[in-house]
């Protein structure tokens, strides 16, 4: 896909509860419901700081990814993946794992 995409990224916190509010909202459109124990939350966002696409974590898992349609082959994903995975690094977890539905496991493969 050849489209210029200049999009931002943004640590969502999560003691905020507008911010998780707004996280939870975004997950919710794209039929994610996580459970209540998300650590980190990082979030790509276009130039009206709206979520495009996010991703968050509790530990070493690395969950709740979500990429709007128009994002998807953009490497958006590989983003998100990047981000957690060195704020995971950060924090001393050095093996983190990915946790997907099944048919979205090649997308997160290489």
């Amino acid at each position: 896909m050849d489209m210029e995409i200049d999009l931002q990224r943004r640590d969502i916190l999560l003691t905020i509860p507008r911010e998780k509010a707004e996280l939870l909202a975004f997950l919710e459109r794209h039929h994610l419901h996580p459970e209540d124990d998300l650590t980190y939350a990082t979030a790509l966002v276009n130039d009206e700081d709206e979520i495009v696409a996010c991703g968050a974590s509790n530990g070493k898992l690395l969950k709740c990814f979500a990429v709007n349609e128009e994002l998807r082959g953009c490497n958006a994903l590989g983003r998100l993946v990047n981000d957690l995975t060195t704020y995971c690094m950060q924090q001393g977890c050095f093996n983190p794992m990915v946790v997907t539905r099944a048919h979205n496991v090649p997308l997160f493969e290489n």
